[in-house]
């Protein structure tokens, strides 16, 4: 199966958006670029709630959108690359499984803000029972990248594409 993302342009608006919400919400106390990426984060987050038309943007400490019932924190890293494909890893730091949510998205978002990637998705059970643990400081990929931080890792190509997302029935629970 041939890896697919959804690339998007960042619209000016967004970025507006970002960096408005940026300062609103400060550094958070677990951040691994002690709030480097926060504008970028709140890209992914803006560019996600855009392509699930209907969905609702809450940025909580546990979910970012709701989409048909169901809660998705975003997960979005910058990058230099201009594209992506599915042997990059999506990244989970390891104290974000006690969140809230039932489902993960991972986004991209270039230095630039010009482009994201909207990298895919999966839930929350689903991500943890495939993922790989890495210590920080570990080396890891193609690509010899050192770990900023203890997390979970999971390679693009095992992700569900964003698309078939928009076909997930309509969640009716409250558990998490």
């Amino acid at each position: 199966m041939k890896y697919e993302c959804v690339e998007m342009d960042i619209l000016p608006e967004w970025v507006t958006e970002a960096k408005l919400r940026c300062e609103k919400m400060g550094v958070l106390g677990n951040s691994i670029t002690e709030g480097e990426g926060n504008t970028a984060g709140f890209i992914g987050e803006i560019a996600t709630h855009v392509y699930l038309s209907g969905s609702t943007l809450e940025s909580t400490l546990d979910y970012d959108v709701i989409y048909r019932g169901h809660l998705i924190d975003v997960k979005t890293k910058r990058t230099t690359r201009p594209f992506i494909n599915g042997s990059f890893d999506a990244s989970i730091a390891h104290h974000n499984p006690r969140q809230k949510c039932h489902l993960y998205a991972f986004t991209r978002v270039n230095e630039e803000a010009e482009k994201v990637w909207l990298a895919g998705w999966m839930g929350k059970l689903d991500y943890f029972d495939l993922a790989e643990y890495h210590r920080k400081g570990d080396i890891i990929g193609t690509n010899n990248f050192t770990v900023k931080s203890n997390c979970y890792n999971l390679p693009y190509a095992l992700l569900h594409p964003m698309g078939e997302l928009l076909s997930v029935p309509q969640f009716r629970s409250n558990c998490v």
